[in-house]
Order: C-alpha cells, then structure tokens, then sequence
C-alpha cells in the first residue's frame, strides 16, 4: 500500500456498500489503518489520510469514489465530539 498509515485495503468488487445493490460498476474497500503508535507524522492521521485519497479519487474521471469513515468509531469521531455507543446498538448519541 502506498499510503502512508494504511496497513490493508481489501477490495469487494460488484456490491454497492451505500445501497446494497450488486451489480458490475460498484465496489468499496475496508481501509486498515496502522497501528497508532506507528503513525507518528500528521501525514498518517486518519483525517490527512481521507482528505488525501479524496482528493487523488477526484482525478478519476470514469466514475465517483469518495472515503468516508466508518460510523460509531470512537478514533474517527469529528474533532471536539464523543461517540458514546448506548444499549441498543443501532443508536447512537453524541456529546461534546
């Protein structure tokens, strides 16, 4: 992987992840982040790493990719912000 801070980045071909469709011109990746102790550099902070990769999947012109982080992690909550997970996980409430 070129990116520095990711360690994996599997790809799942044929299924749309935001609309659950399955056909021959979606895809979406898991991104496995490093370790944090071995992401030191401000290059290799979670948010760097999706502006970046943002901004290189715009160049694509075939199509539309964007990064987004994944919902109810407390590491990718916005700045300022607490992911607090309640009993019934399909809920969820912010504080901060």
């Amino acid at each position: 992987m070129k990116t520095p801070g990711v360690d994996k980045a599997p790809l799942f071909p044929v299924y749309s992840l935001l609309s659950s469709v399955t056909d021959t011109y979606h895809a979406f990746f898991f991104v496995t982040l490093k370790e944090w102790k071995e992401r030191k550099s401000p290059e290799e902070h979670v948010q760097h790493i999706i502006a970046s990769a943002n901004r290189a999947l715009t160049s694509i012109p075939e199509g539309r990719a964007f990064v987004f982080p994944a919902a109810g992690n407390p590491r990718t909550a916005p700045p300022g912000r607490d992911i607090q997970l309640e009993t019934d996980p399909v809920r969820m409430s912010f504080s901060g």
